[in-house]
């Protein structure tokens, strides 16, 4: 997942370097995949991601927490989204953890014993009318495969644990409950270098 800058466009403005893909033939808009840090996506498009994600997880599922909880301003974290024209289809959030667990029920910061080197793919979201169409897929895939020497977590809502799995992911503690909705902790180890 890499960007770069276009010729003559703020530095700000991040490419995918691949050739946009298209995930729904009965769409009228091609599907572009990006990926940057969130000092490099542009403001419209920042909102948009943000909004997104308060749309999914605070207003329809009612987990009424701090999604702006400062980790997207950390210089190793990456948002990725997907895109038709200007509407944000779906999104997800890559931070590097290494050494450290950030989770309310198992306290900030706590050690990890089995994935000290992990990253951590979450926030993943997808706008109500984007979803049956693959596109969340193609986002954690990409995520995956851009990490696939370290080991992923991801805090996954147990009703998603099964399409989770399809990735290389397996539970790896008990089940919990926040914001009212089971949730499943669960980590793709690393792939053999």
């Amino acid at each position: 997942m890499s960007t770069a800058s276009r010729p003559g466009a703020s530095e700000e403005t991040p490419i995918v370097t691949e050739n946009p893909t298209e995930t729904n033939a009965k769409s009228d808009h091609i599907v572009t995949f990006h990926e940057a840090h969130a000092t490099e996506i542009d403001a419209a498009t920042l909102y948009r991601i943000l909004k997104l994600r308060v749309d999914v997880f605070i207003l329809e599922q009612r987990a009424f927490f701090a999604d702006l909880d400062g980790r997207d301003l950390v210089p190793s974290t990456r948002l990725a989204w997907a895109a038709a024209g200007d509407e944000v289809l779906a999104t997800l959030r890559v931070l590097d953890d290494a050494g450290t667990r950030r989770h309310a029920v198992h306290g900030d910061d706590a050690p990890l014993d089995d994935a000290s080197d992990a990253i951590v793919i979450g926030r993943v979201a997808t706008a109500e009318s984007a979803r049956g169409r693959g596109i969340a897929r193609v986002l954690v895939q990409r995520a995956v495969d851009a990490h696939r020497l370290r080991p992923i977590r991801i805090e996954a809502q147990e009703r998603l644990s099964g399409w989770y799995a399809t990735f290389g992911f397996v539970g790896c503690g008990p089940t919990y409950i926040e914001d009212d909705i089971l949730h499943l902790p669960m980590l793709r180890p690393a792939d053999e270098r």
